[in-house]
């Protein structure tokens, strides 16, 4: 299966963090600027932060607390999530970080 431009996305901002310590620190301090240049476009968190965290250090084991299960009750997929999954094509690149909830 080919990665969604989502992915490949998010595959170029980790490479470019690991080759670049300039562009590291740009996406630590100015996570959305950051992604967007990668992005080549504006992304939507609709209300929400983008938070990163620099977990490059091998001597550190990092725990990352998910979303409880019962905050996906209610997930729903927006109509532009829906259509694409009905009939395909290329992701909305603006709805790189989608809602769990759906509502936005």
């Amino acid at each position: 299966m080919e990665p969604t431009r989502d992915q490949q996305i998010l595959s170029r901002v980790f490479q470019k963090a690991w080759e670049d310590e300039g562009y590291k620190e740009e996406l630590l301090e100015h996570p959305v600027v950051a992604v967007e240049r990668i992005a080549g476009q504006a992304i939507s968190l609709r209300g929400r932060k983008l938070l990163v965290s620099d977990q490059t250090d091998p001597a550190k084991i990092y725990i990352n607390i998910p979303l409880k299960p019962d905050a996906m009750d209610d997930a729903e997929l927006t109509e532009d999530q829906l259509d694409h999954v009905a009939g395909g094509g290329e992701p909305d690149p603006g709805n790189l970080f989608p809602n769990p909830r759906g509502n936005g």
